[in-house]
């Protein structure tokens, strides 16, 4: 019984003085993706038996799995292990990250091999696409897709974009090998600016679930592209008179407006350009309508880049007068733009007298009033005016019908008076010129001599001397005749007039070149006209040389102001108009009609070494000038901003400079 009981605590101590060694013989790999296999070769060495469970556990963190367990029963001696752990979810549920291989011996644990990383995740690298692309562009990706592991996948990359037209494209095509070409074909109406592209790769296990996976955001930049250009107008239909209000818009692929340069050309019924404007989209245009504008079509081209539109507004029909109660007379004229044909009622106190009007446009004609003696109230349309009246009897009549056919014997009288009077005068000096005459000189030829000398005299200190002497007399009788008009108005005309620094030379020159060209020279203190008469140019389109002349004396001013000290400060306009004119053996003298003078000078006084044209050079020209509307309430008026052709003057300009530098020099 003793020797039985001494047996067992022999067994037992022998047991418990068991020890084993556990290693491996390969290190673990330092990265797995999952679906890799973890292959591991364990060497069991026992000292002096082993005789107890043995556990194998992959630890990750704050995870630990099982992954292999067996009862070893060892004497003393070596025995080894393969074993493979996969790493699939259902095996080693959540464990990733930093891992390591810990064991489980009876009561003594240890760790096998180095630490290692169990990883998901794939690195996607791409060449970089190019920056900026045109809608319906093709965008293509090339690069490759590598697990942690190193190793390529096979498996499917997306490409996902997010915009407001379309949302979420998706893109996707196959990895091999790790490599990918991915082809993105971009919308047509793509808005334009930065877009994120976001590259999304995958690879599945046999059960097709997604066990490894990698992302990367690249952007790429979408031009704006014009792709509709439009003519907003604030009317299509309007009145003669008004102001027309337009503006372009130019849309982009999805429609946006964008800000670019348009240009502007406006085209009568017959299809000729009348003004080109350039102007900003979005930003208005106004055009005036002239009040005599005939009612028509007329059409607005737009152009931008490679795109144009046009469109079409109507100039309406507008009947309209304007009547004037001057006195015992009233003027009625047709302001509108189509013939006025309509019975207008007159009352004249409490009666009642019809008018029955045919006006051509911008005709006026005058019809005299009449009543027994006494102030009345005259109504005609929405004037009304109180007058005093003479006459039997209450009527209107045109005044042209009884200027002559109710007074005849006063026409009759003033033409008579009119007859002595000029009888005396030409008698009078016939008697002075016959009296006065020395030697052989004529009275006639004595007469003109003395003009002369007057004309002489009258243009010292001037800058301009022309040939013949020109006057400009406020009555004259001559023949009428349509004119250009070049006016050249001296801002410092007292410093230019001195006659210092090169100016006489230059005013000469600027005369002889006028002259050439058969032009009438005129100064009136600070302002010179040179008037082209086609009485003294032979023909009557002046419009061309005006225009080549007003550009010669530029030249010729600028050249003047880079030579010499003294400058002279200038400003030029052109119109065109009706003038009287009458030319004898010793001057010349000219009336203007209305007020075409006084418009001229106030465009050169505006002007500031620029051509200004009025409304009418620039519809004469308008297929053979650019010009810009000049902003100004005081006047209307074109900037002229290039010309056609023009007659080329270079030789006598360049002469005319050297010879005003060798002067300087001398």
């Amino acid at each position: 019984m003793k020797k039985s009981v001494l047996f067992c605590l022999v067994f037992i101590s022998l047991l418990t003085l068991a020890s084993a060694t556990i290693s491996l013989d390969k290190e673990p790999t330092q990265v797995y993706n999952l679906g890799d296999n973890i292959e591991l070769l364990l060497k069991i060495i026992a000292s002096p038996s082993i005789n107890n469970i043995l556990t194998i556990n992959l630890n990750c963190g704050s995870v630990e799995t099982e992954v292999y367990k067996e009862y070893i029963y060892l004497m003393e001696g070596e025995k080894s292990r393969d074993i493979t752990i996969p790493l699939i979810k259902s095996f080693i549920g959540a464990s990733n990250g930093t891992c390591s291989i810990n064991y489980e011996l009876g009561t003594e644990k240890g760790s096998l091999g180095s630490e290692f990383t169990i990883s998901n995740q794939i690195d996607i690298i791409i060449q970089e696409p190019e920056q900026e692309y045109m809608p319906g562009e093709t965008v293509t990706i090339v690069g490759t897709a590598i697990k942690k592991n190193l190793q390529g996948i096979t498996g499917t990359i997306e490409a996902n974009m997010s915009t407001e037209i379309t949302s979420n494209l998706i893109y996707s095509n196959l990895i091999e090998n790790g490599n990918f070409n991915l082809k993105i074909s971009l919308p047509q109406n793509i808005k334009a600016g930065d877009h994120q592209i976001i590259l999304y790769t995958y690879e599945k296990n046999s059960d097709e679930v997604i066990i490894n996976r990698g992302i990367l955001i690249t952007s790429i930049t979408v031009k704006q592209v014009p792709t509709n250009l439009e003519i907003v107008l604030d009317s299509v239909k309007i009145d003669p008179g008004e102001t027309l209000k337009l503006k372009a818009i130019l849309h982009d692929q999805t429609g946006e407006n964008m800000v670019e340069k348009v240009y502007f050309s406006i085209k009568n019924p017959e299809g000729q350009v009348i003004e080109k404007i350039e102007k900003t989209t979005g930003e208005y245009l106004e055009y005036y309508i002239n009040s005599s504008t005939l009612p028509s079509v007329w059409r607005i081209n737009a152009y931008s880049g490679e795109l144009s539109t046009n469109t079409a507004f109507t100039i309406n029909e507008k009947k309209q007068i304007k009547t004037e109660i001057l006195n015992s007379t009233v003027k009625i004229t047709n302001t509108g733009n189509i013939v006025y044909q309509d019975i207008l009622d007159v009352k004249i106190g409490e009666e009642i007298r019809k008018i029955e009007l045919s006006l051509d446009i911008g005709e006026s004609k005058i019809f005299t009033l009449t009543a027994p003696k006494g102030e009345y109230l005259v109504q005609i349309g929405e004037e009304s005016k109180t007058v005093g009246l003479t006459g039997n009897s209450v009527d209107v009549k045109k005044f042209t019908e009884n200027a002559f056919a109710l007074k005849p014997f006063i026409w009759i009288f003033i033409i008579i008076i009119l007859g002595l009077i000029a009888y005396m005068v030409f008698k009078k000096g016939y008697k002075r010129t016959f009296f006065g005459r020395r030697h052989h000189i004529g009275p006639h030829i004595k007469s003109i001599k003395l003009e002369r000398e007057k004309n002489f005299n009258s243009s010292k200190g001037k800058l301009i001397n022309p040939q013949m002497p020109v006057e400009l007399s406020l009555s004259i009788h001559g023949n009428k005749q349509t004119s250009e008009i070049i006016g050249v108005h001296l801002k410092n005309y007292e410093e230019a007039s001195s006659g210092e620094g090169g100016t006489k030379e230059t005013f000469s020159k600027i005369t002889h070149l006028a002259e050439e060209h058969k032009a009438i020279i005129y100064q009136n203190k600070d302002h010179i006209f040179f008037i082209f008469a086609p009485e003294k140019t032979r023909t009557f389109k002046n419009q061309e040389t005006a225009i080549s002349l007003a550009r010669d004396i530029i030249k010729i001013l600028e050249g003047h102001n880079k030579l010499f000290k003294q400058k002279i400060e200038y400003g030029i306009a052109i119109d065109s108009g009706d003038i009287i004119l009458k030319q004898d053996v010793s001057s010349i003298k000219f009336t203007a009609i209305t007020s075409l003078m006084t418009n001229i000078k106030r465009m050169s006084m505006i002007s500031h070494k620029q051509i200004y044209l009025s409304e009418k050079v620039r519809n004469d020209l308008s297929s053979r000038v650019k010009v810009e509307k000049i902003a100004n309430d005081k006047i209307h008026a074109y900037l002229l901003k290039e010309i056609i052709s023009q007659p080329d003057h270079s030789k006598f300009i360049r002469g005319f400079m050297d010879r005003l530098e060798r002067d300087r020099k001398s």
